[in-house]
């Protein structure tokens, strides 16, 4: 079997460890994930053990990727704009009750 379940997993790993939410994190992953594959190699023949903790600690302490990490750090923004938890996409604060035209009117 050429294209298994094996090498779908791989594309989802390195989705995870760039970074889903970028339009870039896939390509990152890729770079990285290749890149260790690579390198460990060349140590021990358990290589997968090792990306798989690499990739367990990258999910766990950066849930969006390496991205994530650099977004947040470096203000790197790659095209993403962050939505406030307590903020509306309109800007106004959200009150947990619904303003309606009628609501602002009576006030």
């Amino acid at each position: 079997m050429l294209l298994g379940w094996q090498e779908s997993g791989i594309a989802v790993f390195m989705t995870l460890i760039g970074g889903a939410g970028y339009f870039a994190g896939p390509a990152i992953g890729s770079i990285i994930y290749t890149f260790l594959q690579a390198y460990v190699t060349g140590f021990t023949v358990y290589w997968p053990l090792t990306i798989g903790t690499v990739i367990l600690l990258i999910v766990l302490f950066s849930p969006g990727g390496l991205l994530a990490v650099f977004d947040a750090k470096i203000g790197f923004r790659l095209g993403r704009t962050p939505i406030a938890p307590d903020e509306t996409p309109n800007g106004e604060a959200e009150t947990g009750t619904a303003v309606t035209a009628e609501t602002k009117a009576g006030s």
